[in-house]
């Protein structure tokens, strides 16, 4: 689902982040394994959004067109909550 987001509108970026510590070439093998097509980083942006690290993953942040975060949506989601959240 977060592949067909990132691909369906040049306005949405979708980047995942690594909260297990794993190593690059961890990172990429596990992307493989589970099809993910966007990139996804190997640390967190510690402070980057003035947010907390998430308790619960997956967790999901909306950033605005300018940067700032919009607001997060926690544990799994459908299209629908995406849309929704991004005002699709």
């Amino acid at each position: 689902m977060l592949n067909q987001l990132n691909q369906r509108n040049e306005n949405i970026v979708v980047i995942g982040v690594n909260f297990d510590a794993l190593s690059a070439a961890e990172i990429q093998v596990q992307a493989e394994k589970l099809g993910i097509e966007f990139p996804v980083l190997a640390s967190e942006p510690l402070g980057r959004w003035g947010q907390p690290k998430p308790e619960v993953l997956p967790s999901t942040f909306i950033i605005g067109a300018d940067g700032q975060w919009r607001k997060t949506l926690v544990g799994p989601q459908d299209s629908e909550d995406f849309l929704s959240a991004l005002d699709l």
